[in-house]
């Protein structure tokens, strides 16, 4: 992937952080500043001038303690200002949108589940177990099973914001993206691929008895053979073919 910001841009970035923390950098040399130049050029590489410069400035105006930040920390103010309204949910508003897709996810887990904000359908898992959880005892959804869902929601809320970190760069030669999915998307994905490859298997015509049936009463209503026969012939599979056929 291409970076977003050109050398220009990230030098604008230095030098502001330069000027906020003069005293920090006063001895630094010219090759202290190339190697810093680089390093916050590989780290910020996933994300444009403008996001950096309101990260960076939302981390100068919050900054009390008087220390110039890493690109971590500029990184975390970005993702706080972009991070989704459905991640910004309480611990307990999840809970009772968990609670909702329970008590309706006997007949329509799916449904119920698709319709959960992501940090949710993660913390749950799949939508069997929204059908497991849906067939316990009250009581013991509301403590056993909610507990575990609190502690699922704050792991999955440090997973999110620790993976948006991560830049793009080191996803790929990690391999993270491919095969790293949630475990809900790798069972839908298979559960769709399965679909599809039983839809496109030929279907095996139904075999034909109706003729053979209605010969064999034939039969023994015209006394041509006898109930005990038929039923012997059936019994061993011979075939009772209908007048005029071979």
């Amino acid at each position: 992937m291409a970076k977003l910001m050109t050398e220009a841009e990230v030098l604008k970035v230095i030098y502001t952080i330069k000027a906020a923390y003069p005293s920090h950098y006063a001895r630094f040399t010219r090759l202290d500043f190339d190697n810093m130049i680089s390093v916050w050029d590989g780290t910020l590489e996933g994300y444009t001038y403008g996001q950096v410069s309101a990260g960076l400035n939302m981390f100068l105006a919050s900054d009390t303690k008087g220390f110039p930040p890493v690109p971590g920390q500029v990184i975390e103010c970005i993702q706080r200002m972009q991070r989704p309204a459905t991640e910004g949910y309480t611990n307990t508003e999840c809970a009772a949108l968990i609670r909702r897709a329970l008590s309706n996810a006997a007949y329509h887990a799916e449904e119920e589940f698709e319709r959960l904000p992501e940090i949710c359908r993660r913390a749950v898992g799949t939508p069997h177990n929204l059908v497991e959880w849906s067939q316990l005892d009250t009581r013991e959804v509301e403590t056993v099973v909610m507990s575990q869902i609190i502690r699922a929601l704050e792991a999955v809320r440090i997973r999110m914001r620790e993976d948006a970190k991560i830049p793009e760069s080191v996803k790929r030669e990690l391999g993270l993206g491919t095969g790293h999915e949630p475990l809900y998307k790798l069972e839908k994905a298979d559960r769709e691929q399965r679909q599809l490859e039983a839809k496109e298997q030929p279907s095996l015509p139904a075999p034909e008895l109706g003729d053979e049936i209605a010969e064999a009463v034939r039969r023994i209503m015209s006394g041509e053979a006898s109930l005990a026969d038929t039923l012997e012939d059936i019994v061993k599979g011979n075939r009772i073919k209908p007048r005029g056929t071979v």
